[in-house]
């Protein structure tokens, strides 16, 4: 985990393509929807103040970044 005033960045290990999916949906509806972009292994979009990207490694591995909205 990497974290700054501004950035939070965290790795989640053996994270399967349906959990990965799954918490997509669950960050949707907590309101990352702003923007958002979709594109094969990867979700950005922003609630207003905050930036959110998952994205997914082939060694099933969710990255999660969150970045202040500027």
């Amino acid at each position: 985990m990497y974290a700054t005033e501004k950035t939070v960045v965290a790795d989640v290990a053996n994270t399967s393509e349906d959990s990965y999916n799954a918490y997509v949906e669950k960050c949707k509806n907590a309101g990352y929807d702003n923007n958002a972009v979709t594109e094969d292994g990867m979700y950005a979009a922003d609630n207003g103040v905050y930036t959110l990207v998952l994205s997914m490694a082939d060694d099933n591995v969710m990255n999660i970044s969150m970045n202040v909205v500027e």
